[in-house]
């Protein structure tokens, strides 16, 4: 009777995870039916970029808490370039004997069913029928799940952002309770370990409220949630301690303009375009305050309100902070997914509120009526929107078929360059850039340079000549040292730097402040042409002079123990390979794959 009790109890919560489990495991279902019987246990990628975060998983379960550098030998040991306490969450079950691709799968389902069971008490704590939270809760889902299925970021960093509204919303129940004040002091403080962007947020949002409580003279819970920010500041010392360290880096800047940063103070495209659905929400919210008097009695709606409110205008502002900072390291893009769960969860509640009152409601005038439906539509969209988007990379997949087959064969000469040396030692690739991605999750082991390897604390200088070393067969002329500028400079350089220019001068040609004497300056074409061509030309010099000749010593420099040879673009090299001044024996072959080992030097 009591088992029953319990399921009567939460019947709709537990058929909501049973209604996850099924859209997950159809979704994957779909991705592994890609590749068939042609599975080999190379993980897939369930987004463009989920190499990476299997890598850092890999490299923590190799001995490796800092997640110094996946990819590099020489820098395994360093400080990261970005928190890592998100890494750990997901990593936990290899500890446990599972393989990387099975890691994968299971927290695919862990942390799905963890966001959608956390969603669904947010919206139950603010009133919302269970019926209505369990279509809420599949609705948050369904637009995030595209961003669920990213390993790592944001598949773990998300349900913790919820841990922290569900803990500020149970505060605001009982604002004098310690135990209510330690729960946010808690979750606030989980997610500055977990992850920057989110630390941004609860950094703005905490102030906004205490000052929003202090200007309604609540100064009371104005206190008691100062004191929650006072605790979580205190456990959070260490991290902030961490971050100065980061900071101290001679390399520090340059490798977050590799990552990301560009100096601006005008806003990005996201700020924009998701803000403006924020903005339609917000709007939403007091209106319905505003011209609904029975709505303005509801306890629940009143409290909710400014959290709401507040929690979205923080996000605007840290979506919106390079206006005033100046640094914008694709700040709107981070914070658009957090707005993602946020706009889901705000639709949920006032769709709950205008159901419950809305007889009240039609008694407004036809203005105001208007006016009202014109928000929920206009919200509506943005959800519809992003849950269009969702399960957009189940398409993705099926679409990139040939590649998807063709990493399966990656298998086979990684799994021999596991088992032939117990230390880690550095592979050198040949013909593909891409099984660079995979050599850090399937081995224990290193390569000469990836792309992916940009992403942490070294110099821009060492990547240059990682990337040169590698492409010695190649015989690049300059304009593939242009081509391939993405790849060794990493994309604030290539991507974000010329288009944040160009937007600049757009902007001041558009205010005729050219026409008041300002050098407004002149459009350029691409990265390359905003870099300019003493630059490249310099790298192919340098690969000339400096590289070609002493190959050798390069490869010693950067400990190359292996050369993997992908046939398919080298058949040349099949029978056997020397570099000047180091023999190289045939370890492995196969029909696709010769591995080479040096031997000397």
């Amino acid at each position: 009777m009591q088992l029953r009790a319990q399921f009567q109890k939460y019947r709709y919560l537990i058929a909501l995870l049973a209604v996850i489990t099924i859209l997950t495991a159809t979704a994957l279902g779909l991705i592994f039916s890609v590749v068939g019987h042609n599975w080999e246990g190379v993980p897939l990628q369930f987004t463009g970029d989920s190499y990476f975060y299997y890598a850092r998983l890999k490299e923590i379960f190799d001995g490796h808490p800092f997640v110094g550098n996946p990819f590099y030998l020489e820098h395994n040991g360093e400080l990261a370039l970005s928190f890592f306490v998100a890494d750990w969450l997901a990593a936990w079950p290899l500890f446990l004997g599972f393989s990387i691709s099975s890691t994968v799968i299971f927290n695919l389902f862990f942390w799905s069913w963890l966001f959608t069971a956390i969603f669904y008490f947010v919206l139950r704590c603010c009133a919302v029928p269970e019926k209505l939270c369990l279509i809420g809760a599949l609705l948050g889902y369904v637009t995030s799940f595209s961003i669920l299925a990213r390993a790592v970021s944001l598949q773990t960093v998300l349900p913790v952002f919820l841990i922290f509204l569900l803990a500020i919303i149970i505060w605001q129940k009982y604002p004098t309770s310690k135990k209510a004040v330690w729960l946010v002091a808690i979750s606030a403080t989980l997610s500055v370990y977990v992850y920057t962007y989110l630390t941004q947020i609860i950094a703005v949002f905490m102030p906004l409220m205490i000052v929003y409580l202090s200007v309604k003279h609540r100064r009371r819970e104005a206190t008691y949630l100062a004191a929650a920010c006072a605790l979580a500041f205190i456990a959070s010392i260490p991290f902030l301690a961490y971050t100065w360290q980061q900071i101290q880096s001679p390399y520090f800047w340059e490798s977050m303009r590799r990552v990301g940063l560009v100096y601006t103070h005008l806003p990005a495209t996201n700020f924009f375009t998701s803000g403006f659905w924020v903005a339609a929400a917000l709007g939403l919210w007091f209106f319905l305050w505003r011209w609904v008097e029975i709505i303005r009695q509801d306890e629940t709606y009143k409290k909710t309100l400014p959290l709401y409110a507040l929690s979205g205008v923080a996000m605007l502002i840290t979506s919106g902070s390079n206006i005033l900072s100046g640094k914008e390291s694709e700040n709107s893009q981070h914070i658009e997914r957090f707005m993602v769960v946020w706009l889901a969860a705000v639709f949920t509640i006032l769709v709950a509120y205008a159901l419950k009152y809305r007889q009240q409601i039609k008694t407004n005038g036809l203005g105001k009526k208007i006016t009202l439906s014109a928000l929920l539509l206009i919200v509506s969209a943005g959800v519809l929107l992003y849950a269009r988007e969702g399960f957009s990379l189940v398409t993705m997949v099926r679409e990139n078929r040939q590649t998807v087959v063709e990493r399966q064969f990656y298998a086979a000469p990684l799994n021999w360059l596991e088992e032939q040396r117990n230390e880690s030692v550095v592979i050198w690739t040949l013909g593909t850039d891409d099984i660079n991605n995979y050599i850090p999750i399937l081995t224990k082991h290193y390569v000469l340079f990836a792309p992916s390897g940009s992403d942490y604390l070294f110099p821009d200088t060492e990547q240059v000549q990682r990337y040169l070393t590698s492409h010695y067969f190649d015989d690049l002329t300059q304009a593939d040292i242009e081509a391939d500028f993405w790849s060794y400079a990493g994309v604030a350089n290539a991507v974000h730097q010329y288009k944040v220019y160009n937007r600049r001068v757009r902007v001041c040609r558009l205010l005729f402040l050219d026409k008041l004497g300002y050098n407004c300056g002149e459009l350029v074409a691409n990265a390359v042409t905003f870099r300019g061509e003493n630059f490249f030309s310099n790298l192919y010099q340098q690969y000339t002079q400096e590289i070609k000749p002493n190959i050798s010593e390069k490869l010693r420099q950067y400990h190359v123990s292996y050369v993997l040879v992908d046939n398919l673009y080298y058949p040349a090299l099949q029978t056997n390979i020397i570099i000047i001044g180091i023999q190289a024996d045939i370890g492995y072959q196969d029909s696709r794959f010769t591995i080479y080992k040096l031997t000397n030097g």
